[in-house]
Protein backbone atom coordinates (compact mmCIF):
# COMPACT_ATOMS: atom_id res chain seq x y z
CA UNK A 1 0.00 0.00 0.00
CA UNK A 2 3.00 2.34 0.58
CA UNK A 3 4.11 1.76 -2.83
CA UNK A 4 0.95 2.52 -4.41
CA UNK A 5 0.36 5.67 -2.26
CA UNK A 6 3.94 6.59 -3.40
CA UNK A 7 3.95 6.31 -7.17
CA UNK A 8 0.14 8.13 -7.17
CA UNK A 9 1.78 10.50 -5.30
CA UNK A 10 4.79 11.12 -7.81
CA UNK A 11 2.48 10.81 -10.67
CA UNK A 12 -0.37 13.23 -9.38
CA UNK A 13 1.55 15.90 -11.14
CA UNK A 14 2.97 14.88 -14.33
CA UNK A 15 0.89 12.00 -15.55
CA UNK A 16 -2.83 12.53 -14.44
CA UNK A 17 -4.71 14.27 -16.78
CA UNK A 18 -4.51 17.96 -15.05
CA UNK A 19 -5.09 20.87 -17.75
CA UNK A 20 -2.25 22.51 -18.00
CA UNK A 21 -3.17 25.95 -16.74
CA UNK A 22 -3.70 23.89 -13.39
CA UNK A 23 -0.28 22.46 -13.80
CA UNK A 24 1.26 25.89 -14.41
CA UNK A 25 -1.05 27.66 -11.38
CA UNK A 26 0.46 24.74 -8.87
CA UNK A 27 3.98 25.46 -10.20
CA UNK A 28 2.81 28.86 -9.51
CA UNK A 29 1.97 28.79 -6.09
CA UNK A 30 4.63 26.14 -5.25
CA UNK A 31 7.18 29.25 -6.17
CA UNK A 32 5.65 31.29 -3.61
CA UNK A 33 3.93 28.94 -1.13
CA UNK A 34 6.99 26.10 -1.12
CA UNK A 35 6.81 22.16 -1.45
CA UNK A 36 4.24 21.61 0.93
CA UNK A 37 1.61 23.16 -1.78
CA UNK A 38 1.80 19.55 -3.44
CA UNK A 39 0.69 17.94 -0.31
CA UNK A 40 -2.10 20.54 -0.34
CA UNK A 41 -3.32 19.88 -3.85
CA UNK A 42 -3.17 16.18 -3.52
CA UNK A 43 -5.35 16.56 -0.24
CA UNK A 44 -7.64 18.71 -2.52
CA UNK A 45 -8.00 16.02 -5.08
CA UNK A 46 -8.92 13.62 -2.46
CA UNK A 47 -11.65 15.89 -1.31
CA UNK A 48 -13.11 16.63 -4.39
CA UNK A 49 -13.39 13.16 -5.66
CA UNK A 50 -13.91 11.52 -2.16
CA UNK A 51 -17.07 9.95 -3.60
CA UNK A 52 -15.72 8.52 -6.21
CA UNK A 53 -13.11 6.93 -4.11
CA UNK A 54 -15.19 6.16 -1.63
CA UNK A 55 -17.68 4.15 -4.03
CA UNK A 56 -14.63 2.56 -5.59
CA UNK A 57 -15.64 -1.39 -6.08
CA UNK A 58 -11.80 -2.06 -7.15
CA UNK A 59 -8.11 -1.13 -7.68
CA UNK A 60 -9.25 -0.31 -11.09
CA UNK A 61 -12.09 2.47 -10.03
CA UNK A 62 -9.85 3.75 -7.11
CA UNK A 63 -6.86 4.76 -9.61
CA UNK A 64 -9.49 6.17 -11.90
CA UNK A 65 -11.00 8.30 -9.34
CA UNK A 66 -7.69 9.34 -7.92
CA UNK A 67 -4.77 10.10 -10.67
CA UNK A 68 -6.43 9.49 -14.04
CA UNK A 69 -8.79 11.99 -15.94
CA UNK A 70 -8.30 15.08 -13.16
CA UNK A 71 -8.69 17.26 -16.15
CA UNK A 72 -11.91 18.00 -15.25
CA UNK A 73 -11.01 19.64 -12.29
CA UNK A 74 -11.25 23.24 -12.64
CA UNK A 75 -8.29 24.94 -11.45
CA UNK A 76 -9.39 27.80 -9.29
CA UNK A 77 -11.37 25.12 -7.29
CA UNK A 78 -8.89 22.40 -6.91
CA UNK A 79 -6.71 25.68 -5.80
CA UNK A 80 -9.69 27.11 -3.60
CA UNK A 81 -10.30 23.58 -1.83
CA UNK A 82 -6.82 23.03 -1.34
CA UNK A 83 -6.04 26.51 1.02
CA UNK A 84 -9.15 25.82 2.32
CA UNK A 85 -7.92 23.05 4.24
CA UNK A 86 -6.25 24.80 6.99
CA UNK A 87 -3.17 25.20 8.38
CA UNK A 88 -0.18 22.71 7.26
CA UNK A 89 2.72 23.64 8.73
CA UNK A 90 5.98 21.71 7.45
CA UNK A 91 6.69 20.56 11.24
CA UNK A 92 3.48 18.67 10.85
CA UNK A 93 4.54 17.29 7.44
CA UNK A 94 7.73 15.73 9.26
CA UNK A 95 5.72 14.54 11.99
CA UNK A 96 3.39 12.86 9.97
CA UNK A 97 6.31 11.66 7.59
CA UNK A 98 7.81 10.22 10.71
CA UNK A 99 4.73 8.30 12.23
CA UNK A 100 3.92 6.55 8.33
CA UNK A 101 7.43 5.27 8.43
CA UNK A 102 7.18 3.33 11.27
CA UNK A 103 3.57 2.07 10.13
CA UNK A 104 5.39 1.19 7.19
CA UNK A 105 8.18 -0.77 9.25
CA UNK A 106 5.46 -2.58 11.09
CA UNK A 107 3.76 -3.62 8.25
CA UNK A 108 6.38 -4.38 6.95
CA UNK A 109 7.89 -6.50 10.05
CA UNK A 110 4.28 -8.21 9.40
CA UNK A 111 4.50 -9.26 6.43
CA UNK A 112 8.01 -10.22 6.30
CA UNK A 113 6.86 -12.64 9.47
CA UNK A 114 3.63 -14.02 7.64
CA UNK A 115 5.75 -15.01 4.89
CA UNK A 116 8.00 -16.53 6.78
CA UNK A 117 5.37 -18.89 8.50
CA UNK A 118 4.02 -19.06 5.45
CA UNK A 119 6.96 -20.62 3.96
CA UNK A 120 7.81 -22.70 7.20
CA UNK A 121 11.34 -23.59 8.65
CA UNK A 122 14.12 -23.76 5.80
CA UNK A 123 15.25 -27.24 5.35
CA UNK A 124 19.12 -27.68 4.38
CA UNK A 125 20.28 -31.00 3.27
CA UNK A 126 23.82 -31.71 4.45
CA UNK A 127 26.39 -33.55 1.94
CA UNK A 128 25.60 -36.82 3.86
CA UNK A 129 21.49 -36.97 2.87
CA UNK A 130 20.49 -35.95 6.29
CA UNK A 131 18.46 -33.10 6.00
CA UNK A 132 17.99 -31.07 9.18
CA UNK A 133 15.98 -27.70 9.82
CA UNK A 134 17.34 -24.42 10.21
Amino acid sequence: LSWLGTQWFVTLFTNSGLSTDAVLRIWDCMVFEGWKVLFRVACAVLVMRQNLIVNAKDMGELMEATKHNLGGLPPDHLLKVAFSLGTLKRRQLQAWRTDAAKEVEVEDAERDALEAKRKGPLVDTKPDGIASAQ
